[in-house]
């Protein structure tokens, strides 16, 4: 069973989640910044797209242990 981004719940959990985040608008735009990223040489294993609950936007973040 995959673990999901909205498992926790509760407000506080939607500010941390969202917040200090840069939203993409579509998973194309997410994966075109993971990109540039990686041009860049930054280090990017295992971060990825995901389209967030709480803003219905994607952000990149790093993958939840038990997904």
């Amino acid at each position: 069973m995959k673990k999901r981004h909205d498992n926790f719940g509760g407000f506080g959990f939607k500010l941390k989640s969202c917040s200090g985040k840069k939203r993409y608008a579509s998973r194309a735009e997410a994966m075109t910044a993971l990109g540039i990223q990686r041009s860049y040489g930054q280090k990017i294993d295992g971060i990825r797209p995901y389209e967030c609950v709480f803003c219905q936007g994607w952000h990149l973040g790093h993958e939840m242990v038990g997904e």
